[in-house]
């Protein structure tokens, strides 16, 4: 018996080759694959990751992300993997679906966690913005607004990852860790508050990036840098991501520490 491919949802095993939802905290459900035919535009269907998205007011709104040519992959019966019907042995980096998991492994999640089942990310809840999609031959463009006026074509992505599946809601800022506080900080618990332990994570990364960037390191840049130095405390790592997101915490919390300016912060 012939077992059937599939495709592997691993950046690093890709080749490379309504209104719109931005900047919002969104959770992932409902996670499959489909045929989609471009809302009406393409004459033909295409494979596409389709993921209902859910904000924080319990609004939801379908989005597509392409996911190569139907006469490569097609969605496995239950919709769960991409099965091909070609010769082809591994998803292009490059197309929408690739962009937006290489977004998602780039914020923290564990590539290693990621095989050919996308029902993996069901749950998670990230932060999203749009993104310039690349040029490619034959992209399907938006209509003029009535103006006249064409906005280029952008791709949803994951900006950070506010909780892993499965993970319960973080401390929004404010809320008491005063265990995490004391950990990162002993000689300044501040009473558990959690903005001294978010100063005190961005004055260390800017201090051990200081050789490579002088001038300071984009707002972009923190959520990876943030995973990184706290790798082990899933809890707080989020919560200090999502502060460190925010444009008032930047601008009126370092100061003496760092300066915030035009959407990148270095050390004072």
């Amino acid at each position: 018996m012939t077992t059937q491919r599939t495709a592997s949802l691993k950046p690093s095993e890709m080749t490379e080759g309504g209104g719109l939802l931005n900047d919002v905290n969104l959770k992932w459900t409902n996670v499959g694959f489909v045929l989609w035919d471009y809302n009406g535009k393409s004459p033909t269907n295409s494979p596409a990751l389709k993921i209902t998205l859910v904000d924080e007011d319990g609004d939801m709104s379908d989005q597509y992300w392409s996911a190569g040519d139907a006469k490569n992959w097609v969605p496995s019966p239950d919709g769960k993997r991409l099965q091909a019907v070609s010769s082809a042995e591994k998803q292009n980096i490059s197309t929408n679906m690739g962009i937006l998991i290489k977004s998602l492994v780039d914020s923290g999640f564990d590539e290693n966690k990621i095989d050919r089942d996308v029902s993996i990310f069901e749950g998670l809840v990230a932060h999203m913005i749009q993104v310039p999609a690349p040029k490619r031959g034959g992209t399907i463009t938006r209509a003029p607004r009535a103006d006249g006026r064409v906005f280029e074509n952008t791709i949803l992505v994951v900006d950070h990852i506010v909780t892993m599946p499965g993970e319960k809601k973080t401390a929004r800022r404010g809320a008491r860790t005063p265990a995490a506080s004391t950990r990162l900080n002993p000689a300044d618990p501040a009473n558990g508050e959690l903005d001294p332990v978010a100063i005190a994570t961005l004055k260390k990364i800017l201090e051990d990036n200081l050789g490579t960037h002088p001038d300071g390191l984009l707002k972009a840049e923190l959520p990876r840098l943030v995973f990184n130095e706290l790798r082990a405390d899933k809890e707080l790592r989020n919560s200090v991501t999502s502060l460190l997101n925010d444009d008032e915490f930047l601008s009126g919390s370092g100061e003496g520490v760092w300066e915030y300016v035009d959407g990148k912060v270095s050390l004072a």
